[in-house]
């Protein structure tokens, strides 16, 4: 593992102490946990945002949907 120096209040670290002693973790442990949930929820969104983009990029291209997936499958053989 990698050490690294972060800057905080005091009031960021006192609450930081008491998240970690009520979960019973270190504050590094803290702190570790925070950056997982941050990565994800980037992740999730970034998932989510593409997902909107691309919502409807076939509407009015297509009349039959059926018909385009046969088309589509038909080229997979």
């Amino acid at each position: 593992m990698v050490r690294t120096i972060i800057s905080m209040t005091e009031q960021e670290k006192r609450w930081l102490e008491d998240y970690s002693r009520a979960h019973e973790i270190s504050l590094a442990g803290s702190i570790r946990e925070a950056i997982s949930l941050l990565k994800k929820s980037k992740l999730d969104s970034k998932k989510g945002d593409i997902l909107t983009r691309s919502a409807g990029a076939l509407k009015g291209k297509i009349k039959d949907g059926l018909a385009y997936q046969k088309e589509i499958r038909d080229e997979w053989r």
